[in-house]
């Protein structure tokens, strides 16, 4: 009988569901407590949970409808205290990259400045139940009645960047016979000393498909840890 709880909970929160959920909706269902005061839990839940939120948008074609696979908080919401200062009443967020439902792809759109807010972010009934229903099955493996494989979640694609990054520094370090792989060592064993964009083209040469992004968003991985030549001069 307790075994049978979970489960007609589940049916009966997805049988009063709207077809769409606002945020405010989503979190109410999720239980993650008031939007207004924890809508910061957005990031965690949709960057590394992959929590299914999509973009409302039509003036923009790009992402309209389309699934977020990575945010960032861009602006935090703050009250007037003078009228110089611009009144901002909810979190903006922007966007990094979303994906295209059909070609099933991961698409950079960083470089086109996407700012939104919640207001502009929903849910569809079907996949945040079975987003909340992955959540209950894990949480309460009794409910599972067969044995089934765990999906692993998927990675951004910021650390498969960085994660290929290593791994070109560590054939070029064997390569070269280097003393070790570290992004600088590997920077320094270019000669001459290369610039930032000239540096990038090698990571492109290297993986043409991971690096076919916007270089300076890369850099600014505080991960990236590279002092680039002042003296340098493009190639």
């Amino acid at each position: 009988m307790h075994n049978n709880q979970p489960t007609q909970f589940i049916m009966t929160r997805q049988s009063v569901l709207p077809f769409e959920l606002s945020m405010g909706e989503v979190f109410d269902y999720l239980g993650l407590g008031g939007i207004q005061k924890y809508e910061t839990k957005l990031l965690d839940r949709i960057n590394i949970d992959k929590m299914p939120i999509r973009i409302k948008d039509k003036n923009n074609t790009l992402v309209d409808g389309c699934l977020i696979y990575d945010i960032e908080l861009h602006e935090k919401a703050y009250r007037q205290f003078d009228k110089t200062t611009p009144f901002i009443p909810n979190n903006r967020y922007k966007i990094l990259s979303v994906v295209n439902d059909t070609s099933d792809t991961i698409i950079s759109v960083s470089t086109n400045n996407i700012i939104i807010t919640t207001k502009q972010m929903y849910a569809t009934r079907d996949e945040i139940t079975e987003y909340f229903r992955q959540d209950i099955q894990t949480d309460l493996p009794t409910l599972n009645t067969k044995t089934k494989s765990t999906k692993p979640k998927s990675e951004s694609k910021t650390d498969e960047r960085v994660r290929e990054f290593n791994q070109f520094c560590e054939e070029r370090a064997e390569e070269k016979n280097l003393l070790n792989s570290q992004h600088q060592t590997i920077y320094d064993s270019f000669h001459p000393p290369m610039t930032k964009a000239d540096f990038y083209k090698e990571l492109y040469k290297h993986n043409r498909e991971i690096f076919n992004f916007n270089s300076g968003d890369f850099f600014a991985d505080q991960r990236v840890k590279i002092t680039f030549n002042k003296a340098a001069r493009s190639r």
